[in-house]
């Protein structure tokens, strides 16, 4: 007696399907984790735009008399809150750096009167 075999000569329909939702789950994570560093590098772009802004801020409060001053600016989506104060012989500066999504900076700087 013998029995008539079938030649595994091919992939049957349940392993074609499993193997396309296995990459598909693949490929969508790929894609997310692409997305989600695209945004990463857009905040950390806002932020140094942001400390630059900030930076310039400084120096022209440096550049100016010792006198006491405070201002708001906004640069590229963020909010700078800046305050100084003449403290004795230096000029002392506080800044906050608001970002969207994002965490507040605090930077503190003084420097000498000019």
């Amino acid at each position: 007696m013998s029995f008539a075999t079938r030649a595994d000569d091919g992939f049957t329909l349940i392993e074609v399907v499993v193997a396309i939702v296995v990459l598909a789950i693949g490929v969508l994570a790929l894609a997310g984790g692409a997305a989600a560093t695209v945004r990463s590098m857009a905040d950390a772009a806002r932020v140094d735009d942001a400390a630059r802004t900030a930076e310039v801020e400084r120096e022209r409060a440096s550049a100016t008399t010792c006198a006491a001053s405070a201002g708001v600016d906004s640069a590229h989506g963020a909010r700078i809150i800046w305050n100084t104060s003449p403290a004795g012989a230096m000029l002392s500066m506080q800044q906050r750096i608001s970002l969207p999504r994002a965490a507040s900076v605090d930077i503190a700087a003084a420097e000498s009167c000019r």
